[in-house]
C-alpha cells in the first residue's frame, strides 16, 4: 500500500505530490486486495469509512517535500511513515499525526517533521460534478476521471499534470527543493533581509530572443513598444501592428521576504506566524498565484485575461531550517528532531516559460492595462465589479497598399486621444491573499539598460511595483 501511494503520488496528476482517493480506491494491488479493501479492515465501522470517503470526494493523500527529504528519496518498504491530519488552523493549532496503528502525537506549530509524512487533505486544485446516471456524462474535455458517482476536473488547465511532460531528473528536482536550503550549521547566522540588491538588476538571456527589445532601445522611438509593435522609430513614422509580439510575465519577486512570505501562507483559517518566527504550511504544497490584467477595448465589453503560476515556496524565497530536538513525546521513530524554517532574503523567479498574456493592439486596446497579483484559492474568491477609464490613440490609418491599418506617428501623433470608461466583473481573490495590483502603459520601458557580450545580454528590467510583489512583463515574439 506504500509502496502504491509512494509511485502514484510521483506522478503528480495536479503538478503535486496528490493522490486522489477517490481514483485510486477499486485499483487492485500486488497482492490482490483493492486500496478499499486494504484499508477498510482498520476502520472502527466499514459503513461509515464508506460514508465519509462519499461525503468527501476531494479526499486526497498528499506526500510533502521535506526539508532534508525530496518525495522521490525515501524507501516506502523498509521505512514506515507517519500521518498527519492537516488542520483546520485556527487558533495556531498542533498538526495530529499518527504513527502505526495506536501511536497519537503532534507536530508542534511552525514546525516541519524530518522523518517521511504522509498527510491527509482535501485537494484545492481539483473540482467534482456529480453524475445524474451513468447515461449522463459530462463530455468536457477537462474531465479526467470519472465513475457512477462523481466525475472529476482540474480547477485550472494549469494545474492538469496528465499533459504529455519532459522527464526530470531526481538531481534537478532536489536542487531546486527545500534541501538546497539547508543550513549546515542549524543555526540562524542572521536576521532575515529585504530584497537582493543585485540579482534581480543583472539577468541574462540569449541574445536572438529580445533582438527586437535591443532595436527598440536604438531606434530613437520614445516609446518602446511603438518600435516593438508598429516598427516606428525615429526616421519611419507609420506602421502596421506586428501579431506575433504579445506581452509576457517573465519573472516576479518580493521586496520584503519575510513579510511575504508570512502573508502568502495565511489564507483564512491558516495559523498567524509566531513571535520571532514565520509561519510555512508544509502540508499545502507548492504555492499557487493568479495573475489578471484587465483591458479595457474599445469595441466590445473589455478583456479579462487570467493565469496561474505554480511555485515552490523554495523558489521565492531562500529558506533555511534550524534544528529543533524532539518534543513532547514524538515516537523515536520519527527521528530526533523537527525543523523551525526561517527566511534568508527573497529571490528572482525566472518563469521556465513566460506567461502569455496579450497583444497589444494599441488601436483597440486601452493605452494602460490593470494588473493584479493575487495568491490562488478556489474556495474563497469573489465576483468584483470595478468601473475603469482607459485612454485609446486615434492616430491609425489604412494602408491601401498592404491592406491594414497602420500607427500614423509616435506617442499619440498629432490626433487627440479617445477616453472611454467601461465596467468590469472579475473574479478576485479575498481576504491576505490579494498581493497588489497596479496599471501598465503602453509607454512604459521594457528594459533600464542593457550590455552585450558575445550572444549573451545582461539587462536591468522595468519592474512594476504591485506592492511587496515585483513583475516583469516584457513584450517578446511568439
Amino acid at each position: 500500500m506504500r509502496s502504491y501511494i509512494h509511485k502514484e503520488a510521483l506522478k503528480q496528476f495536479n503538478k503535486d505530490y496528490d493522490v486522489l482517493y477517490q481514483v485510486i480506491k477499486n485499483e487492485i494491488l500486488a497482492d490482490g486486495e483493492s486500496v478499499n479493501q486494504k484499508i477498510v479492515k482498520y476502520a472502527e465501522s466499514p459503513s461509515d469509512f464508506f460514508r465519509v470517503v462519499n461525503e468527501q470526494p476531494l479526499l486526497t493523500i498528499f506526500v510533502p517535500e521535506l526539508p532534508n527529504l525530496h518525495p522521490s528519496e525515501w524507501d516506502p518498504i523498509k521505512i514506515v511513515p507517519s500521518v498527519a491530519v492537516a488542520p483546520n488552523y485556527e487558533n495556531k493549532e498542533d498538526v495530529k499525526a499518527f504513527f502505526g496503528s495506536e501511536r497519537e502525537y503532534e507536530i508542534p506549530y511552525g514546525l516541519i517533521p524530518s522523518a517521511p509524512t504522509f498527510v491527509v487533505k482535501d485537494n484545492e486544485r481539483v473540482i467534482i460534478t456529480k453524475n445524474v446516471s451513468s447515461e449522463h456524462k459530462n463530455e468536457d474535455k477537462d474531465v479526467f476521471f470519472r465513475d457512477m458517482q462523481f466525475e472529476f476536473s482540474f480547477a485550472e488547465k494549469e494545474f492538469n499534470g496528465l499533459a504529455p511532460k519532459k522527464l526530470e531528473s531526481v538531481e534537478r528536482l532536489k536542487s531546486s527543493s527545500m534541501m538546497a536550503s539547508l543550513n549546515p550549521e542549524d543555526i540562524i547566522s542572521r536576521p532575515p533581509n529585504r530584497s537582493e540588491k543585485d540579482s534581480y538588476r543583472n539577468r541574462k538571456i540569449a541574445l536572438p530572443k529580445v533582438q527586437h527589445i535591443i532595436n527598440a532601445m536604438e531606434s530613437g522611438a520614445e516609446w518602446n513598444r511603438d518600435n516593438i509593435y508598429y516598427g516606428i522609430s525615429s526616421t519611419v513614422s507609420t506602421g502596421a501592428l506586428k501579431r506575433n509580439i504579445k506581452e509576457y510575465l517573465t519573472a516576479f519577486r518580493f521586496y520584503d521576504a519575510e513579510a511575504s512570505y508570512n502573508q502568502i501562507g495565511l489564507t483564512p483559517g491558516d495559523p498567524q506566524p509566531l513571535e520571532g518566527s514565520i509561519y510555512q504550511n508544509w502540508a499545502a504544497g507548492s504555492y499557487e498565484f493568479r495573475i489578471t490584467a484587465l483591458i479595457n477595448t474599445r469595441n466590445g465589453p473589455g478583456l479579462e485575461t487570467q493565469k496561474v503560476i505554480l511555485v515552490k515556496p523554495s523558489e521565492l524565497f531562500k529558506l533555511k531550517y534550524k534544528k529543533i530536538q524532539r518534543p513532547r513525546g514524538v515516537p523515536e521513530e520519527e527521528g530526533s528532531y523537527f525543523w523551525e524554517p526561517y527566511v534568508d532574503g527573497a529571490k528572482l523567479y525566472t518563469l521556465p516559460q513566460p506567461l502569455v498574456l496579450e497583444t497589444w493592439d494599441l488601436e483597440n486596446m486601452s493605452y494602460g492595462w490593470k494588473i493584479t497579483f493575487s495568491k490562488y484559492n478556489l474556495q474563497q474568491t469573489v465576483v468584483t465589479t470595478e468601473t475603469q477609464s482607459s485612454e485609446y490613440a486615434t492616430n491609425f490609418e489604412i494602408n491601401i497598399k498592404i491592406g491594414e491599418k497602420e500607427k500614423v506617428g509616435a506617442k499619440f501623433g498629432g490626433s487627440a486621444k479617445f477616453t472611454d470608461t467601461q465596467t468590469h466583473s472579475y473574479t478576485q481573490v479575498i481576504g491576505p491573499a490579494a498581493l497588489g495590483d497596479a496599471n501598465i502603459y503602453f509607454s512604459d520601458p521594457v528594459w533600464k539598460s542593457y550590455s552585450i557580450s558575445g550572444n549573451t545580454v545582461t539587462y536591468d528590467p522595468y519592474e512594476l511595483q504591485l506592492g511587496t510583489v515585483y513583475l516583469t512583463i516584457e513584450p517578446r515574439q511568439m
